[in-house]
């Protein structure tokens, strides 16, 4: 099986991240997760994305759904 990390822009699912922070772990790198609502992608999330980048050597972003972001 190859390493979710293998590639950076894709989807996965809880365990395979659960894989990945172990990876990391591993690896002694830092592992550093975001959520948020990025629908309307604009400037502020973009740097937002890349400073929470800036603090690890992997991130990973968990996107909220409607339901979560009415709440």
């Amino acid at each position: 099986m190859q390493s979710p990390l293998a590639d950076p822009a894709k989807i996965i699912t809880c365990d395979q991240l659960l894989t990945v922070r172990s990876q990391v772990k591993k690896a002694r790198q830092t592992f550093v997760f975001t959520n948020g609502c990025f629908d309307l992608l604009h400037r502020g999330h973009v740097e937002y994305l890349r400073a929470a980048r800036a603090l690890g050597d992997c991130l990973a972003v968990g996107l909220n759904d409607d339901n979560g972001v009415r709440a």
